[in-house]
């Protein structure tokens, strides 16, 4: 079985945490976002995978190409990020199967709705993803008729969505799908979009709408951090304390309380009665004593003096950015 993963996008809405690194190799649990992907994907029979690359494509590169697991993948580099349905068109060539499974490598999806795209793309039916949010307008909402796919709306104004049910970035595309590619015009924000050639193919073709039982777009801070919960499902919590869903790296020093939903990677340092909740620490960064951080990505290398209060939303999370350094006694609140 074969899938093809879109790993080439910059990742705006997370800077500055993506000036060095495409949001795919922001690290929770030890591992980047699109490893923890592939792992899944390979889970579920994947034993083929065509990863296409754009921004800082040899920092990806590099990093798989280091590990023994992970030297069969095949990289396409989309030179310019020109959309969705472009950048699988640079893979199509690639393509050996009647129905490929295509995920987009910003999101991450619980095991156990994969497997269905596993058997439908292993009896070569086409599908797609989708999922029930609370704001559709923020994603392009699926119109279903008869658990089929009829339609999509890229991002409506509020109040104005034909549904609450939004495409959740996983396809198994079909010979019929992949034909609509060639097709493709610039949308309105100037890309070729996937879910054009997804729009297209629904008039010819039967497109089951799966809904996943859980779902997350990395692309904003505040879902980065929700991310933690499903990682650490889908591993079957290896490496997690499971009763706060908590991961701390063998080679950090926690001396503070943590949890519920922190991710605390190589090298990062957390002081005596010091709080931390609903939070992302990247590699060597310190976080001072008797600090609370609730709802923040801290980037790699930043330093948190003590007395320092970080507190962003549940639904807009802070971001600290790489190598930043907070004075004792800061407060921040989004």
């Amino acid at each position: 079985m074969e899938a093809v993963v879109l790993a080439a996008g910059i990742g705006k809405r997370l800077r500055p945490i993506t000036l060095s690194r495409p949001k795919v190799m922001i690290e929770i649990a030890g591992k980047p976002i699109l490893e923890h992907n592939l792992e899944a994907l390979k889970s579920i029979g994947v034993d083929r995978v065509v990863v296409v690359v754009g921004y800082k494509a040899a920092d990806i590169i590099r990093y798989f190409s280091r590990k023994e697991e992970w030297k069969r993948i095949e990289f396409i580099v989309q030179e310019k990020q020109l959309g969705t349905g472009h950048a699988l068109a640079c893979a199509q060539e690639k393509l050996r199967e009647d129905a490929t499974i295509v995920y987009y490598g910003d999101v991450l999806a619980d095991i156990q709705s994969l497997c269905k795209f596993a058997d439908k793309a292993s009896s070569g039916e086409a599908a797609i993803a989708v999922y029930e949010v609370e704001r559709p307008w923020e994603y392009g909402v699926c119109i279903i008729r008869g658990g089929e796919l009829a339609g999509i709306v890229e991002k409506p104004r509020p109040g104005e969505a034909p549904g609450k049910h939004v495409f959740a970035g996983i396809v198994v595309a079909d010979k019929q799908i992949i034909s609509k590619l060639r097709e493709l015009k610039p949308s309105k924000r100037g890309e070729i979009e996937l879910t054009d050639a997804l729009i297209k193919a629904a008039y010819s073709t039967r497109i089951e709408a799966i809904k996943l039982d859980k779902w997350v777009d990395i692309g904003r801070a505040h879902n980065l951090i929700k991310s933690i919960e499903i990682i650490a499902e889908n591993t079957e919590y290896k490496g997690f304390d499971r009763g706060r869903v908590a991961y701390v790296d063998s080679e950090a020093d926690v001396k503070g309380e943590i949890g519920p939903l922190v991710s605390i990677s190589e090298g990062a340092y957390v002081g005596e009665g010091s709080t931390i909740r609903r939070a992302v620490v990247l590699k060597y960064s310190s976080i001072g004593a008797s600090c609370l951080i609730e709802n923040t990505v801290i980037g790699e290398r930043a330093h948190i003096s003590a007395n320092c209060k970080l507190i962003g939303r549940e639904d807009s999370a802070l971001i600290v950015g790489d190598e930043s350094k907070l004075g004792s006694n800061t407060h921040i609140r989004v």
